[in-house]
């Protein structure tokens, strides 16, 4: 198997020209506003390269998460507070590279940094929104839960508690 480094985005960005993972929001985000999100410091980007080509991407950012869209025991203080979390705001994988199992080995590298950084700034929750039911299932066959219906929620949208996650991964 090809070895894959994960890293930060670069700025500018060299070697997304062909990146194409099958849903062209996601490659046109990867060329376009990516390096404008990382500079405003809104989420952090990163890579797999393939020697000098990005061939996987993942975007993680903070995130507030309303208590009544997750199980009680996901909660915390006041029913008015956000739960702080994670966003999993992008996931990409080239299409070149799909149904080798790199799309779970990329989830764990994503899991793994969220753990990480929560034991530097706390966050109770990863959240995600599904681009499709395929990846809704790809998700929950992770670990994900559907959040609970809130009006302003989006459909597919996911949930991992960072408990949960440290335990996977540690």
């Amino acid at each position: 198997m090809t070895l894959y480094f994960t890293e930060p985005i670069d700025d500018p960005l060299t070697g997304a020209e062909d990146f194409d993972c099958g849903v062209e929001s996601l490659n046109d985000w990867l060329r376009g506003p990516a390096i404008g999100v990382e500079r405003a410091g809104l989420g952090r980007t990163h890579l797999w390269r393939n020697e000098t080509r990005v061939v996987a991407y993942i975007t993680l950012a903070p995130h507030d998460v309303r208590q009544e869209s997750v199980a009680s025991r996901n909660r915390y203080g006041k029913r008015d507070r956000p739960v702080p979390g994670y966003m999993l705001a992008r996931l990409a994988l080239d299409k070149a590279l799909h149904g080798q199992g790199l799309g779970t080995r990329l989830l764990t590298q994503a899991l793994e940094l969220v753990a990480e950084a929560s034991q530097r700034a706390a966050g109770r929750l990863l959240v995600v929104d599904a681009i499709d039911d395929r990846a809704a299932e790809f998700y929950r066959a992770h670990g994900f839960k559907d959040m609970r219906a809130v009006a302003d929620d989006r459909p597919q949208r996911l949930y991992r508690p960072i408990a949960d996650i440290i335990a996977d991964v540690t």
